[in-house]
């Protein structure tokens, strides 16, 4: 006589307790990424400060031209632009979108909301120039003199080193 063979169906009980455990493990690592969400926007978004300083300095040394970016404190905002001729500044065409290459950190539903650029501080003023090597200036063209920063919150700090134009985080 030939006893049917049972195929299991369902789980057993230590296999669902250890789903159960995976599972709060995940929720307890990934909750405090949630409940600080303004520190990760302001995280993210001396990154993309970083990233743009490094793309305004790169474009400079390719373009044997000067470029420069435009912090605004009051409207929590940013442009990249280049000189067409000497004096005429124009827009940096942003390499993705093909449009001018503004970032604003300001409004509701935008990504950045609750950034606040509360300094920048580059000389007498708030704008930075980069030669076609690379090497940064303030806006009146005057060689960087260190503290050269744009700070965040009042909380994260973007250094620039006035020898090589090099950027650093700094957590305040």
């Amino acid at each position: 006589m030939d006893f049917p063979i049972k195929t299991r169906t369902g789980f057993t009980l230590i296999e669902l307790v250890i789903v159960i455990a995976f599972l709060v493990s995940l929720g307890v690592l990934a909750y405090p990424q949630f409940t600080d969400i303004p520190v990760a926007k302001a995280q993210y978004a001396i990154h993309k400060i970083q990233s743009d300083v490094r793309y305004a300095q790169l474009a400079a040394m390719e373009t044997t031209g000067r470029t420069r970016i435009n912090f605004n404190t009051t409207t929590d905002a940013y442009e990249l632009e280049r000189e067409s001729t000497p004096g005429n500044w124009v827009a940096l065409v942003h390499p993705a979108t093909r449009l001018d290459y503004d970032v604003t950190f300001a409004g509701t539903g935008s990504e950045y909301s609750g950034v606040d650029i509360t300094a920048a501080i580059f000389g007498s003023g708030s704008t930075v120039i980069f030669n076609t090597y690379g090497a940064p200036y303030d806006g009146a063209g005057n060689s960087l003199a260190e503290p050269a920063y744009v700070e965040l919150n009042s909380k994260y700090r973007l250094q620039f080193r006035a020898d090589t134009g090099k950027v650093d985080i700094v957590t305040l």
